[in-house]
């Protein structure tokens, strides 16, 4: 399964060596045959529509109040807000919280990698994200209604977690917005 373009050459090129693999197995075992030429090869595709941020929605009300910090973004950027809402929790000077406000995390936006990491973040790129910030350990986790399921789980542990809800609203003609939390 690839899910994202930079994929598709390291996943040929493992493929490919795959095939030499099991022919050379087969031919080294004595069979007496070679192989002359390679007449097909099928790719199949599919539309795949993952989990991926995008701008607010409101907070649920069966999500308690004060559980989780909720960005009020109009641009894709939910899941960097999120993360920075958690590693930078902003005050203002008069010390209350502003913590729903984009523009409080504008100082910190270039304190994460995100380099090649496309808007709105889906989780095809939460291995991306661990691996360009070896600092922090990403936790991504679904809810539906009262129940909680991990999304991504991060092995690493002795890392700085980050954990992330994503909520999602219906939207005409059979479209879902999704946003982190």
């Amino acid at each position: 399964t690839i899910l994202i373009n930079p994929e598709i050459e390291e996943q040929l090129d493992e493929a490919l060596a795959q095939c030499e693999s099991q022919l050379d197995e087969f031919t080294s075992g004595g069979s007496g045959w070679a192989m002359f030429k390679v007449l097909r090869i099928d790719v199949e595709t599919a539309v795949y529509k993952p989990f991926g941020g995008a701008s607010y929605i409101p907070t649920p009300d069966f999500i308690p109040k004060g559980s989780v910090v909720n960005i009020r973004n109009e641009d894709n950027r939910c899941f960097q807000y999120a993360v920075l809402a958690s590693l930078f929790p902003p005050t203002t000077p008069s010390g209350k919280n502003n913590i729903s406000r984009p523009g409080v995390y504008k100082e910190h936006m270039d304190k994460v990698n995100l380099d090649g990491i496309t808007y709105p973040v889906t989780e095809s790129y939460y291995k991306k994200f661990e691996k360009q910030n070896p600092t922090l350990a990403l936790n991504v986790f679904g809810i539906d209604r009262k129940t909680y399921y991990p999304i991504h789980i991060s092995n690493h542990i002795d890392r700085i977690h980050v954990d992330l809800l994503i909520i999602q609203a219906d939207l005409p003609e059979g479209e879902v917005n999704q946003h982190y939390l």
